[in-house]
């Protein structure tokens, strides 16, 4: 089984870093576990054309690949950003 964990946080040594390391420690054996960090990828702001939903996007961004990531994937678990 292949898990990826999409990370939302901008800090490398934080609380997301070490649930990723809880969930790799936890998951060891049983499955490879590939982080996917958003910080490390250029998302641009949606231009709300509609356009795709019928072809390709048109943003020179990352976005496709982190799709492509997540396609090969059986599980995908997000740790969202948690500003409080």
């Amino acid at each position: 089984m292949k898990l990826i964990v999409i990370v939302g946080s901008s800090r490398a040594h934080g609380v997301s870093s070490k649930v990723v390391s809880l969930i790799r420690r936890h998951l060891e054996g049983r499955a490879s576990v590939e982080e996917l960090w958003l910080r490390n990828y250029r998302i641009d702001y949606c231009d709300a054309d509609n356009a795709c939903s019928h072809i390709d996007c048109s943003l020179p961004d990352d976005v496709a690949a982190i799709v492509n990531e997540m396609v090969k994937a059986d599980a995908i678990l997000y740790l969202p950003v948690m500003h409080a």
